[in-house]
């Protein structure tokens, strides 16, 4: 039995410096793809917001 959960939200945070790395985009990247992937895959609905921090 799966119990309701409020929605999730993401808030990934890197340095400045960072955003423009190759490499760092990359991660960033394939981390967003990760967490859509696994959500995709779940039948009940979830409400996640993935949004930008530039903290």
């Amino acid at each position: 039995m799966r119990a309701a959960l409020p929605p999730l939200e993401l808030s990934p945070a890197w340095h400045p410096r960072d955003d423009a790395d190759p490499a760092h985009q990359w991660l960033r990247s394939r981390i967003r793809d990760s967490v859509r992937a696994v959500l995709e895959r779940d039948d009940t609905p979830t409400h996640v917001r993935l949004h930008r921090s530039a903290t």
